[in-house]
C-alpha cells in the first residue's frame, strides 16, 4: 500500500501542474495481473470521491483464471 500511496501522491502532482482541468483521470495497469488480486485492492482501497481525479485500473494477462471472478464477487460486496 505504501507504493499505492506513492503512486497516487506523484500522479496528483502531475495533475496539479497540467494544463488540462477537463477529464482528469489515473490509470493503473496491472500487467501480467494473474487473477488481479493487486489491482483489484488497489481499487478497493481508492473508491470514487476520495480523488478528485476520477481512476480507472486495467488488468491485463494472457488469460483470466476462475479465481479472478470469485476474487472480484468478494471484492466488490466489501468494497461496492
Amino acid at each position: 500500500l505504501r507504493s499505492g500511496k506513492r503512486a497516487i501522491g506523484a500522479a496528483r502532482r502531475v495533475l496539479k501542474n497540467s494544463d488540462v482541468i477537463e477529464d482528469q483521470s489515473m490509470v493503473v495497469k496491472d500487467l501480467c495481473s494473474g487473477h488481479g488480486l493487486t489491482g483489484m485492492l488497489f481499487a478497493a482501497c481508492n473508491p470514487p470521491g476520495r480523488l478528485k481525479a476520477s481512476m480507472r485500473v486495467l488488468l491485463v494477462d494472457q488469460s483470466e483464471p476462475q479465481s479472478h471472478s470469485i476474487l472480484r464477487d468478494l471484492i466488490s460486496e466489501v468494497c461496492p
